[in-house]
């Protein structure tokens, strides 16, 4: 995982996959929190394998504000 701002290395992992399964799942969590910005996900075949890589945004989310509910006085 490969942070596009700063290029940093946030993080590796290797994970061995078998010849005879059609996907393969993975969970990457990074030592400090996800910082803001572009970041690059890159998925290696072995050292000189074939690599796929997939870009993705992190924003910050919005916190959730409980809807008022006006009431109407007669």
């Amino acid at each position: 995982m490969i942070d596009l701002k700063n290029g940093q290395v946030l993080g590796e992992q290797s994970q061995l996959v078998t010849a005879d399964v059609d996907s393969v799942q993975f969970v990457f969590k990074p030592t400090q929190p996800w910082s803001e910005g572009r970041h690059l996900l890159e998925a290696r075949l072995g050292k000189a394998g074939k690599v796929v890589q997939r870009e993705f945004d992190v924003v910050q989310s919005q916190p959730v504000v409980a809807a008022k509910v006006g009431a109407k006085s007669s």
